[in-house]
């Protein structure tokens, strides 16, 4: 065992940081003078208490869930069966956790001290990136601008 996950053993209080899409903005980018970089980012951050799961069943169901969840997102459509019994062998060494949260604080940084224009300006370069984690913060900013039509 590694020294962290001995620490969650009794459980213990923690800081879990989710981040999002995020890029560094030229002030280039703003058509006008004077101007600062600046980085917009998306993040949450997550307080609360860690607590160990079991070995077994539970551990492996977070295994089962995180490889489904990341193959649907970034995989190729990875088929698991063949490989649970090898899953079975690594749980020894795999430590899972629950997290009770007793924050959340997202922190969205979208150029939104900047003016609509320059905001749309910003938000049309970060989208002609060919990263596609740089067209999902694009997508956020003009969310993020448009006003709630509920």
């Amino acid at each position: 065992m590694n020294p962290q996950w001995e620490a969650i053993g009794a459980g213990c209080p923690a800081l879990l940081i989710f981040t999002g899409p995020d890029r560094y903005v030229s002030p280039a980018v703003y058509g006008y003078t004077p101007a600062a970089p600046t980085w917009n980012f998306t993040a949450v951050h997550a307080t609360g208490w860690l607590s160990p799961l079991p070995p077994g069943e539970p551990t492996l169901a977070v295994i089962r869930a995180t490889v489904t969840a990341l193959e649907e997102r970034l995989g190729a459509g990875w088929d698991m069966t063949a490989s649970l019994p090898y899953f079975d062998r690594l749980l020894p060494g795999v430590g899972a956790f629950e997290m009770r949260v007793e924050r959340l604080d997202a922190m969205f940084k979208l150029s939104q001290e900047q003016t609509p224009q320059v905001r749309s300006r910003v938000a049309a370069d970060i989208a002609g990136s060919d990263c596609g984690h740089h067209r999902a913060l694009a997508r956020m900013m003009t969310r993020a601008a448009t006003p709630n039509r509920d």
